[in-house]
């Protein structure tokens, strides 16, 4: 591997942003700042992450990278376009470093017929799994066409969704996500799961805002 050292003077984030297209990845850490202190501040990680059109890595200070052996890579899907580009990105990323993809989707709060789902292996529990198992697939088939040696596998959990793909994410070397922001004051450009993710997830991640 050969590294290159460059020192410059002004912002670290847009330094970072004029590497991006000569990068296939931006790897950033982060501190442990407060969502407030974040919000007002701002900071490195959020502000690559939040403007570069290649995808962004960042590495909390709770990651030990020495675990990092499992060989396989997840991806958060909820079927929108950022989910798409999300799934494109891990499964590239996979092929680059000959691991698997996990494809996670998650629901807790659902209701069918007008009753809340609660009931495992009930009639309206097997129709959201399967709902959701469909949506992923349908997620993951531009990217599958690409990179047809990649291994994938779906799984559809019931829980809070940030509190699930953490709990997932003990057996990935990486978790790829999209972005949700809608745009306005930096750092909240990215989506609140992002976040969350960014600041507490016990792998990398990689945020994938563009295709």
């Amino acid at each position: 591997i050969t590294a290159r050292v460059e020192t410059r003077r002004g912002s670290p984030v847009n330094a970072l942003l004029d590497l991006q297209e000569e990068a296939a990845l931006l790897v950033v850490g982060t501190g442990r700042k407060g969502a407030l202190e974040e919000f007002i501040l701002g900071s490195t990680s959020l502000g690559v992450a939040a403007h570069s059109h290649t995808p962004v890595a960042v590495i909390n200070p709770g990651v030990d990278l020495t675990s990092l052996t499992h060989g396989r890579v997840g991806v958060a899907v909820d079927g929108s376009v950022d989910s798409v580009r999300a799934a494109r990105a891990a499964l590239a990323y996979a092929a680059l470093t000959d691991s698997s993809v996990t494809a996670l989707t998650t629901w807790y709060l659902e209701m069918v017929g007008g009753y809340v789902v609660t009931e495992p292996d009930s009639p309206e529990w097997v129709q959201l799994e399967t709902e959701r198992t469909a949506m992923v697939e349908a997620t993951l088939a531009p990217a599958r066409v690409r990179h047809p040696e990649v291994e994938v596998s779906v799984e559809v959990r019931r829980g809070p969704i940030v509190p699930t793909i953490k709990q997932a994410a003990a057996d990935w070397d990486a978790i790829v996500v999209g972005s949700r922001g809608l745009g306005g004051v930096q750092g909240r450009l990215l989506g609140s799961v992002s976040q969350r993710l960014m600041r507490s997830a016990p792998c990398p991640v990689i945020v994938a805002r563009a295709g």
